[in-house]
């Protein structure tokens, strides 16, 4: 018995499943399409630290994809905070505006990672240790102000606590990557396939991730092992519509 079996087994990825059909409809009648245009109202906007503007990244892709590589030491030198607002922007920051029905003036805020249906349910945890003006502790990226919002201040963190990390010398990193997935968010829309969806986008902000760090010249490395109930108590998440699903690290690569 196994649930990720399980899972596989009920799940419905055929477009004439009843539960997907009606689900779709709905989502565009006039009172959805006017939520779905106001995302960033359901974003905090109390006491938010602001974030230097996106700087444009001139390395070339090709470039990053090939020398990507899984960094699992790392040197504990600083972090400037422009890196850090790259590498969230770049993850999953805002970049444009569409309209998206006609008639309506509103439009919709296009984001730097795919997600099925525009719907976004993966939000950017973190936690940040030794970058410049901002303490240690967990944070949240919040991409329609481009700014973060501080959860937790914890300069004392047992990082050893969050995951199982074998070598990988963790503690040295600059910001362990959490990513959390409100399961409301898309499953009223996809239904039993809302998960899958999660988890695809998940891998894609972490592509994203991987490669602008690769692109800064830091390393990164991906998670699996990681204390899904032990960061939820740390975030403050229910652990009903809010789960972590992934991680990861990044940091300055330590010499070889």
């Amino acid at each position: 018995d196994n649930l990720s079996q399980r899972f596989l087994m009920n799940y419905k990825s055929n477009n004439n499943y009843l539960g997907f059909q009606a689900s779709v409809v709905d989502f565009f009648t006039d009172s959805a399409v006017t939520t779905f245009s106001n995302s960033d109202f359901f974003e905090s906007q109390d006491e938010t630290i602001s974030l230097p503007k996106a700087s444009k990244i001139v390395t070339s892709l090709s470039t990053c994809i090939t020398k990507r590589r899984s960094h699992r030491q790392f040197s504990g030198l600083e972090m400037p905070l422009q890196d850090l607002a790259n590498l969230l922007y770049y993850a999953c920051g805002v970049s444009s505006e569409a309209s998206i029905k006609e008639g309506m003036t509103k439009t919709v805020s296009l984001r730097n990672c795919a997600s099925g249906g525009g719907l976004y349910p993966i939000t950017l945890f973190f936690y940040a240790r030794n970058i410049t003006k901002l303490k240690d502790g967990f944070y949240e990226y919040l991409p329609y102000q481009h700014a973060l919002r501080c959860h937790r201040v914890s300069e004392e963190e047992d990082v050893r606590a969050f995951a199982e990390y074998g070598s990988i010398n963790a503690e040295n990193c600059n910001v362990i990557m959490i990513y959390v997935y409100n399961y409301i968010k898309n499953t009223r829309k996809y239904g039993n396939q809302a998960t899958a969806y999660a988890f695809i986008e998940s891998g894609e902000i972490a592509q994203n991730i991987q490669l602008a760090s690769t692109a800064l010249a830091y390393g990164s490395v991906d998670i699996g092992g990681y204390s899904k109930e032990y960061l939820q108590e740390k975030l403050a998440l229910d652990g009903l519509n809010q789960h972590v699903i992934h991680m990861t690290l990044v940091g300055n690569k330590e010499s070889q």
